[in-house]
């Protein structure tokens, strides 16, 4: 018991790696990944006025995420903090990767990173992603 408890206690003090955090985020399907694309002023609104019909009351797009996305077993604090802290490493901010969680829960990072990547302004998004937001 005394050892598995110290294996425990080592698993808190390890620091995270940012690498660990990419290679959660890693593509598992042989898909290239997508370009970045940069809209001009007239195409953001055009891009808004078509996305309208697909918001909620509180003005955010309603996302549908594929199925294997779902954690399959219980969600522990385990995996919740494995979620939070990936997300938190990308300097998104605490109450930014709460509320992502609360709408996403059941699903794993990628619906919570999708989530957020989809529904933040531009200037509240981490700079790694195009915005000005330098995280907590």
């Amino acid at each position: 018991v005394a050892r598995r408890f110290d294996e425990e206690l080592a698993k808190l003090d390890r620091k995270a790696n940012p690498s660990d955090v990419a290679a959660q985020f890693a593509r598992k399907s042989g898909a290239a990944p997508a370009g970045v694309v940069v809209l001009g002023k007239q195409a953001e609104e055009r891009l808004e006025q078509a996305l309208s019909p697909l918001k909620d009351d509180e003005g955010k797009v309603r996302m549908t995420f594929p199925k294997h996305w779902r954690f399959k077993g219980k969600l522990t604090y385990e995996r919740l903090g494995a979620i939070y802290s990936s997300l938190e490493m990308l300097n998104f901010k605490g109450e930014q990767v709460r509320w992502a969680m609360q709408k996403t829960l059941g699903y794993d990072q990628r619906a919570a990173l999708e989530l957020l990547l989809v529904n933040l302004p531009r200037e509240e998004l981490p700079r790694q992603f195009g915005g000005e937001g330098v995280g907590d």
